[in-house]
């Protein structure tokens, strides 16, 4: 997710102004998927979910939650990561190891549903 699904945007205020501005392209990219997928306020609920669910784990990161519960989902056999130093090699290895509880991923899984499909599941009930 370019970045994103880490500890560093946990909290922070939404990037202002030009999207085009952001570090790098895919930040860029990334924050339009935010935009659309329910926006700033959304995200920063799922990162926050992420991280409470990273305390309950010996204070996993987000990066090793989120690695975690995609690694959890039906037909996923591995995930595609950009490691630019040790630290996020040994963030990512740890990712490997940890085991989401079937609370961990509902309450990950319901955070994360898009405003969109969280609407539409809503007006389908």
């Amino acid at each position: 997710a370019g970045g994103f699904l880490s500890d560093r945007w946990l909290g922070r205020q939404e990037p202002e102004g030009d999207v085009m501005k952001l570090e790098n392209r895919s930040l860029t990219k990334y924050k339009l998927i935010i935009d659309d997928a329910g926006g700033w306020a959304w995200f920063q609920r799922v990162l926050v979910v992420l991280k409470e669910v990273g305390k309950e784990h010996g204070d996993a990161t987000v990066s090793e939650v989120a690695i975690a519960w995609v690694l959890r989902q039906p037909g996923v056999a591995g995930v595609i990561l950009g490691c630019r130093d040790d630290k996020h090699l040994w963030s990512s290895w740890r990712a490997s190891s940890l085991e989401l509880t079937d609370n961990d991923l509902a309450a990950i899984d319901n955070v994360s549903r898009s405003a969109a499909t969280a609407a539409a599941a809503a007006a389908a009930a």
